[in-house]
């Protein structure tokens, strides 16, 4: 009886460790079936997903672009409006500009060399004027030796041959006299002329320095007042008569940045007509 009852005892042992074991290893399968759960969580959260690839802009990104882009095109479009304004100016400028087909555009005082800037002095001075009437059409013809045939005089300040109706001997003596001029044939001031050569007007063109330019443009204002107190607009010749040499005159006068001495201005040879009648300045 008692090996009986020691068999029946040492039965429920054996079945408690079997079943013990099993659920061991059940637990450890669980155990390692949730650690394998763990760990592919953690590599699917590490790995972006389809949706997440495709995230959308920052919206602060999307405001810069959109201010960015009306900055743009703002500055597009004031550059245009600035560029039509610009073309009207220059149409408005080229309107009151006589037209002289086939005439060569003469120059009283035209800048030749660079300034400091490196940019040349140039100012266009036309010989004939606006539309207007002059008793005297071309009265000392186109030459020198036409000029001195028909009696005509050349102004040292104007560098123009005129009939005596048109020249003021008082003020071409006192531009003549207010300092010992100098001319050259180059810039270089390789060539120089003397008075006595210059006198006779027959150098097309010669270089002066600035100071002459600006006195000239004084003596030519002078001129054109001493006519209109004195004899009228008779004695006002087609080369100072016209509006633009005025112009041009007051910005040179204008332009405090050059030395008096700088050789930059050609002074051309003139043949202007002489006693306006009737003008129109142009403005």
């Amino acid at each position: 009886m008692d090996k009986i009852r020691a068999l029946v005892l040492a039965i429920p042992r054996r079945l408690s460790t079997s079943s013990y074991k099993r659920r061991t290893d059940n637990y450890e399968k669980d155990g390692a079936d949730e650690e394998k759960a763990s760990f592919l969580s953690l590599e699917s959260a590490k790995k972006p997903s389809p949706l997440a690839s495709k995230s959308s802009t920052p919206r602060w990104r999307k405001y810069f672009i959109g201010l960015l882009s009306a900055f743009v095109a703002a500055m597009l479009m004031i550059g245009i409006v600035v560029l039509l304004q610009l073309a009207q100016v220059r149409d408005m400028v080229a309107s009151e500009l006589p037209e002289h087909a086939g005439h060569t555009e003469n120059a009283g005082a035209m800048g030749n060399e660079d300034n400091e800037n490196g940019e040349a002095y140039k100012a266009v001075l036309l010989q004939n004027p606006l539309p207007g009437d002059y008793m005297m059409r071309e009265p000392c013809g186109s030459t020198p030796e036409e000029a001195t045939e028909r009696g005509c005089r050349f102004d040292v300040a104007s560098f123009c041959w005129l009939p005596d109706a048109c020249y003021d001997g008082g003020l071409s003596e006192q531009f003549d006299n207010y300092r010992d001029w100098e001319w050259f044939l180059d810039p270089d001031k390789t060539q120089p002329l003397s008075r006595q050569q210059v006198m006779t007007g027959k150098y097309p063109e010669v270089f002066v320095r600035w100071g002459y330019h600006i006195r000239h443009c004084t003596a030519m204002w002078m001129k054109m007042h001493r006519a209109l107190m004195g004899p009228g607009t008779s004695a006002i010749d087609s080369y100072i008569g016209n509006i633009h040499h005025t112009h041009h005159c007051g910005e040179m006068l204008l332009d405090r940045e050059v030395d008096t001495e700088d050789l930059n201005t050609i002074i051309l040879v003139k043949y202007p007509d002489c006693g306006l009648v009737k003008g129109n300045c142009g403005g």
